[in-house]
Formats: structure tokens, C-alpha cells, sequence
């Protein structure tokens, strides 16, 4: 897993004061489509040329005093206006799973616009809580032991 400052939503962002964006939106860029020779930008996005992509989610600092903890991503032709790419992408996450070190992952949809950021909905007051987001190929599987 290879992790890069300029493909990431937000770096231990502190989310417990409300629901709130992430810190960072990523731009895919123009997307190309090679099979149109006469419109190389022509053509759906496709964000990881074949390779699916994820956004990896990391508890950088332990939640306290809510309920629990929904995510999704969101997309945006202009940079401005975003909308849910997946109704109800997570599960509400329970607050005794939101421990530091705790990971999830989201995979970003091949129809994703140019323009990418992950919303924080969280359900109760909570009184601490910050999360890493970081768009990357693959995650570490590795365990030891």
C-alpha cells in the first residue's frame, strides 16, 4: 500500500464537532477515452484505469460520546456541488468499533466526475474523534503476529 499527501481527503481530521466534508477534495483530472480517436476526452470517467480504487479510512484519535458514524463519497463535476455517489455507502459504524487504528474502505464507482470528497455523518453528540482518508490501489493485508 503505497500512500500519497497529494491523494488524500483529509489527514487526522477532526470530525466530532458535526457532520462535515472532508478536509480535501481530489481532482481525477480529465478523463480520456483512446477508443474515440477524433475526441481523446470524450467517454465516461474511469478513475484507476482498470484498477479499482478505494479510499482507505483510518480512527487516527478514538471517538467518544456518540452514537455511531456513516460515510460516504461524494462527487462533483465543478468543485462546488457535490452529491452522494452511493446512497448509504457505510453502514452506521458503531462507536466501540471507532478505536484508534480501526480501518474501513470504500471503493471508489467508476462513475465518479472529476471531483471527489468523503462526507461524515455522525448520529449523536460526540466530544472527540479524527480520521485519516487516503485514496490508494490497495490496502495492507499483512498481519503479524
Amino acid at each position: 500500500m503505497i500512500l500519497d499527501s497529494l491523494a488524500e481527503l483529509g489527514y487526522q481530521q477532526d470530525i466530532h464537532a458535526g457532520s462535515c466534508a472532508s478536509t480535501n477534495s481530489y481532482n481525477f483530472g480529465l478523463r480520456h477515452n483512446y477508443d474515440d480517436a477524433w475526441n481523446p476526452h470524450s467517454g465516461p470517467p474511469n478513475p484507476g484505469q482498470g484498477n479499482p480504487m478505494r479510499v482507505l479510512f483510518t480512527v487516527t484519535t478514538a471517538f467518544a460520546g456518540g452514537t455511531s458514524l456513516q460515510v460516504n463519497l461524494q462527487d462533483s463535476a465543478d468543485d462546488t456541488t457535490f452529491a452522494d455517489m452511493i446512497a448509504g455507502a457505510t453502514e452506521a459504524i458503531p462507536l466501540a468499533d471507532l478505536v484508534e487504528g480501526f480501518q474501513f474502505e470504500l471503493f471508489v464507482p467508476d462513475s465518479c466526475r472529476q471531483y471527489m470528497q468523503a462526507y461524515y455523518t455522525l448520529v449523536g453528540a460526540f466530544t472527540a474523534g479524527a480520521i485519516s482518508a487516503d485514496i490508494v490501489l490497495d490496502v495492507q493485508t499483512a498481519r503479524t503476529w
